[in-house]
């Protein structure tokens, strides 16, 4: 119950921060995992998850992972979106570094494309287990049941390593000492043609100077955070003037 405590000794006391601990449960309900979770016995069954969107499309679609493998299938990844679309970046393990997979064979992902053997996921009812295994499984699998059963072990996977905690915190107190106003601008895909079309363009200029000039009439002495996902765009496009501090979000806890 304390690993997070014997993590942080080590890393402060030792400089150690590459650390493997194992925790032994003596549970029933872990003992009777089988029966919980109904295990598929052919271990030969196999499926291909395709991951595609942000970091918190890609959380989603881990948990669906997780979820076909804890009932004994082989699951690979199709990372192939983020190999053709320069717009979005794979996170998820570079933010969450307990995060494991193994990514499919090219060539094998190619032939089950073109023999059009993808299962497209269907938002109104849960995987069906039973059809045929070695496919493609496209989708976002946002439904809560695929996360519900493995929350405990996803709380794990999904924690920062000691120095990306300690950045955080440290943002934290920093935060809470003043009057911080968090300023959210999207970017990114949102600036592509098709997007704009489908959502809309993202808030002019006019309006975020509207909203801090807001801010400045009722709070005293401002700070104004930039969370974006392109940083850079922000500092050509919207130069808007007492922005004390921008910082990206995704990126800056990349070590």
């Amino acid at each position: 119950t304390h690993y997070k405590d014997i993590q942080e000794q080590l890393y402060n006391d030792y400089g150690i921060s590459e650390v493997i601990l194992f925790q032994i449960k003596v549970d029933e309900r872990f003992l009777r995992f089988e029966d919980r979770f109904k295990v598929n016995k052919n271990l030969n069954q196999s499926f291909i998850v395709e991951y595609k969107g942000g970091l918190g499309n890609q959380m989603f679609q881990y948990a669906f992972h997780r979820w076909l493998e804890k009932r004994g299938f082989i699951v690979e990844t199709d990372l192939s979106a983020y190999h053709l679309l320069r717009s979005r970046t794979f996170f998820l393990n570079k933010i969450f570094k307990r995060v494991r997979f193994k990514e499919c064979n090219y060539l094998h992902l190619e032939r089950l494309k073109e023999e059009n053997k993808i299962s497209y996921e269907n938002e109104d009812k849960r995987f069906n287990l039973q059809q045929s295994s070695n496919i493609i499984l496209s989708g976002y699998w946002q439904h809560f049941f695929y996360s519900d059963e493995i929350k405990n072990e996803l709380r794990e996977l999904y924690s920062f390593d000691i120095q990306q905690e300690k950045e955080l915190i440290n943002m934290a107190e920093r935060l809470s000492k003043e009057n911080s106003v968090s300023v959210h601008i999207r970017c990114g895909d949102y600036l592509q043609k098709e997007n704009v079309l489908l959502f809309g363009g993202i808030c002019t200029y006019e309006y975020y100077q509207s909203a801090i000039q807001y801010i400045k009439d009722r709070v005293k002495s401002p700070r104004f955070y930039v969370f974006c996902n392109d940083i850079n765009w922000v500092e050509e496009h919207m130069k808007m003037e007492n922005i004390i501090l921008t910082m990206r979000t995704t990126a800056s806890l990349i070590s």
